[in-house]
Order: structure tokens, then C-alpha cells, then sequence
């Protein structure tokens, strides 16, 4: 029996507010890169929509939405379903 997929999760409306939050700290990547637009120059709520909708990856934007520092944003759980 294959088990049905996961919900899509219910928080997926903060993915901009998210990237508002990785913009405004300026949080970059491990590279040096900002967080809030990949290298195909697509931007973070983009990819965050797409992935919380696919149910792959939890990237739990509204922890990052709330974050103060991008420490903070870098420890929100990300949990693969």
C-alpha cells in the first residue's frame, strides 16, 4: 500500500513574508550569496511556494518571517516529508 503524500503545509501564505525578513537582515547563504533570490534569479517566496506545494521540504516561513537575526532564520526547521 502506498501511503498518501503529506498536506501541503498550512503556513505556505508567509513565504513573503519570509523573504521580506532574509531581505531586510541582508542573510546570506554559507557562499556568501542573499537568501531571499537564488542564482537563476528566481526569488525566495517563488521557490518557497513551489517546494511547501510539492510537500518535499518544509521550510517553515513563517519561523523565518518572525526571525530577528539570520541566525535565527537559518535554525528554522526544515523537515523533508
Amino acid at each position: 500500500m502506498v501511503p498518501n503524500p503529506p498536506p501541503p503545509p498550512s503556513d505556505t501564505d508567509m513565504c513573503g513574508d519570509a523573504e521580506a525578513t532574509l531581505e531586510r537582515l541582508e542573510c546570506k547563504d554559507s557562499l556568501g550569496d542573499p537568501m531571499w533570490v537564488n542564482k537563476k534569479g528566481e526569488r525566495f517566496v517563488e521557490t518557497c511556494r513551489k517546494i511547501q506545494e510539492e510537500a518535499l521540504i518544509f521550510l517553515d516561513p513563517k519561523c523565518v518571517a518572525n526571525a530577528i537575526t539570520c541566525e535565527e532564520a537559518n535554525e528554522c526547521p526544515t523537515q523533508q516529508h
